[in-house]
């Protein structure tokens, strides 16, 4: 008996759990449309999309805070140059610093939210739901998807 045959011997009675990315790059009323067939699954899918949106806020507006601080603070320099103002660079100096350390922060807090809320885990999540596994309590307790719950009864 060869290693082929005893492969093709083993079977699962698993359904097919493979996500193409066909499947998952769809807009929030798509998801609401295709899969939202109950309260729990309109829930999990508005949870998912609003966390997104959050992410996005606190990926972008970090890049932005710091690209119009440095044209405030390049402004700020010059005028501070030409007056010779020695009060105003300072503080100017620690608005950076507070820029600098504190916007990567954000930035990367919401690099990690986005991913912890893919579209991909959310339609992993709906398929494992939709086929009987029960979502986990980690998502279940939040107080964000409680209430998103609570929006649709």
């Amino acid at each position: 008996m060869s290693c082929s045959n005893i492969s093709a011997a083993i079977t699962t009675n698993q359904p097919d759990s493979s996500v193409t990315v066909t499947d998952y790059k769809h807009s929030h009323q798509f998801f609401l449309d295709k899969y939202g067939t109950d309260d729990t699954t309109k829930a999990l899918i508005n949870y998912f999309f609003r966390e997104r949106k959050i992410a996005a806020y606190e990926t972008i507006l970090p890049v932005v805070a710091v690209g119009v601080s440095a044209l405030l603070l390049n402004a700020l320099s010059n005028r501070n140059v030409k007056e010779d103002a020695g009060g105003a660079g300072l503080s100017s100096a620690l608005s950076l610093i507070a820029i600098i350390y504190g916007s990567p922060v954000y930035f990367i807090d919401g690099q990690i939210k986005w991913l912890r809320f893919s579209r991909k885990r959310l339609l992993t999540f709906l398929t494992g739901y939709n086929s009987g596994n029960s979502l986990t309590h980690r998502i279940t307790r939040r107080k964000v998807f409680k209430s998103e719950l609570a929006k649709l009864k």
